[in-house]
């Protein structure tokens, strides 16, 4: 038998956390985004080591029902590291119904805009909004090097779907993106399943324009240009309006969801 160094010692548990973590994303999401979940993690990791952040078991995996038909599955996991405040991912899925969610709030002393996925099929169609949201109104934060650097992957992107467009934003909620969101909808036709496999691909060149800007990302020197405050109003705006609280409310009832919208999905940390 070999003989286990100290190294070793140190090494091979933080190894088998890592994969550990991965493992169980892959194990419980289910649906159209199973391999997107285990994409944009690996992205994440290769920006810097993450740490789990526990959440109650409750809303880790939990199943519901939407009227008397439609069983839904909802399963979610939180992360962060020394760059990364806090990022969870949420998936939704029942027949007719795959949700992929994603938020990732940087930690407050570097200037980045937060990283927020969310793709929505249901029934009607497909609705998406894939962006680097601001944390701040300031011109300089938005024109900010995490943005400046990624301008050809926005434009790429809002080019290949210009013919889909997401339609009217509510005006509460426009303060919260950034000219560059990719902000799309398309219905269940025929030719949805290419719509879904570039969505797909839309979604995992985001993700590695962002964990390179949070790979490279330094401490800012900068003041505070209100980021905590505008962070806070955010969040509290999606507990309030969060577009999936009805059918989260349907599946699983209302105090349930305010519950998961407050300390999973929109935590003030």
């Amino acid at each position: 038998m070999s003989k286990v160094t100290v190294r070793d010692m140190i090494v091979l548990p933080l190894l088998l956390l890592v994969f550990a973590s991965l493992a169980i994303v892959v194990r419980s999401k289910s649906g159209l985004f199973a391999a997107s979940y285990a994409n944009v993690l690996r992205s994440f990791q290769s920006a810097g080591p993450l740490f789990r952040v526990p959440i109650d078991e409750k809303f880790g995996k939990a199943t519901g029902a939407l009227g008397n038909r439609v069983s839904i599955e909802f399963c979610s996991e939180a992360f962060a590291s020394s760059k990364l405040r806090y990022a969870r991912m949420v998936s939704f899925c029942g027949k007719g119904y795959d949700v992929f969610n994603f938020l990732a709030i940087p930690a407050a002393e570097y200037d980045l805009p937060m990283f927020g996925a969310d793709i929505v099929v249901l029934p009607g169609g497909v609705l998406a909004a894939l962006d680097f949201q601001p944390l701040s109104s300031s011109a300089a934060h938005i024109n900010g090097a995490a943005y400046q650097s990624n301008l050809h992957v926005f434009q790429k992107w809002q080019a290949e779907f210009i013919s889909f467009p997401g339609g009217a934003m509510p005006p509460a909620a426009q303060r919260y993106f950034s000219p560059h969101a990719l902000w799309t909808r398309f219905g269940l036709e025929s030719n949805s399943t290419v719509g879904m496999e570039k969505l797909q691909v839309a979604l995992s060149e985001y993700c590695r324009a962002y964990c390179n800007a949070l790979t490279e990302a330094n401490p800012s020197s900068a003041p505070d240009l209100g980021r905590e405050k505008f962070l806070a109003e955010y969040l509290q705006y999606r507990v309030e309006n969060d577009p999936a609280k009805n059918l989260l409310v349907g599946a699983f009832g209302a105090e349930w969801t305010e519950a998961a919208l407050n300390q999973v999905l929109f935590p003030r940390r």
